[in-house]
């Protein structure tokens, strides 16, 4: 039987233990204590752009109800008035001037919304 390099070093490796032979490792290889998939799956529940700037611009509403349409819309209804009446006792020309101008948006809301109501009677009837 003739024998060759392979069979050579296979059994230079069992019998002479060469393959326990320490392996450097550099520093920049080894890795963290954190797994890369958690910084993985933390990276992929980051939120995005839109999604801070949705956050960033949203109002924080401390009061959900108002989140309700009935509750809304009866909220709103006589908002207008009360902002004109918060306007004439403002100190300020400019808190006036902001004051009126929610006055005329609200207001505009509610017309807007008696208007809805009017067609979606309409449709009602038939």
């Amino acid at each position: 039987m003739k024998i060759t390099p392979l069979d050579q070093g296979i059994e230079e490796i069992l019998w002479h233990e060469v393959g326990k032979r320490e392996v450097e490792i550099p520093s920049s290889i080894i890795p963290g204590d954190i797994p890369p998939e958690n910084l993985l799956d933390e990276l992929l529940r980051a939120p995005g752009l839109t999604e801070r700037l949705t956050n960033s611009l949203s109002p924080q509403i401390t009061h959900r109800e108002i989140l309700q349409p009935a509750t809304f819309q009866t909220l709103t209804y006589h908002l207008p008035d009360r902002l004109r009446e918060a306007a004439r006792e403002a100190d300020s020309s400019h808190t006036k001037r902001v004051l009126l101008e929610a006055a005329d948006v609200f207001e505009e809301q509610r017309q807007h919304m008696e208007i809805l109501n009017a067609y979606r009677k309409l449709l009602i009837k038939g």
